[in-house]
């Protein structure tokens, strides 16, 4: 593996420790490819994955408290609304979260220490990632998914 190639993340997630073991002594000996963390169950999986952003998780199917099915659902409803959600800077969702709480430009401007022109700016760019034409729809969008 070249030094610019990152090795490959992996989360494993089996209830049996010896599983575990010995999984994680196969991949050690392979270039290219890292144990992360390890779970003993689908729920521990999902706090897991959440964490680390593993490139590549590995369930087992019978686990307690949750099987590895289902944790990988929850696993790829997850990653599916992080890409869904457009990228607000954190100043942009300040600034929202402000309009949702029903403050005008100037209000908003003298309680961020910005110029009027600035949160109009700010707004603009807001609306646009959110695909929004009103701050109404905008401070919505941003509510619904979960980025304010």
């Amino acid at each position: 593996m070249r030094k610019s190639q990152k090795a490959l993340k992996i989360l494993f997630a089996d209830d049996h420790q010896i599983v575990r073991e010995g999984f994680i002594r196969l991949i050690d000996k392979e270039e290219g490819l890292e144990i992360v963390a390890e779970a003993e169950n689908g729920l521990e999986a999902i706090q897991l994955a959440a964490e680390l952003s593993p490139d590549l998780t590995i369930l087992d199917l019978r686990m307690p408290k949750m099987d590895g099915a289902t944790a990988a659902a929850e696993i790829a409803a997850t990653i599916a609304e992080q890409h869904l959600a457009p990228s607000l800077s954190e100043r942009q969702k300040d600034i929202l979260r402000l309009v949702a709480k029903g403050f005008n430009n100037d209000e908003i401007a003298e309680q961020i220490g910005i110029t009027r022109h600035g949160v109009k700016a700010h707004l603009a760019i807001a609306f646009e990632r959110l695909g929004a034409s009103s701050r109404a729809e905008a401070t919505s969008l941003a509510l619904s998914l979960g980025i304010i």
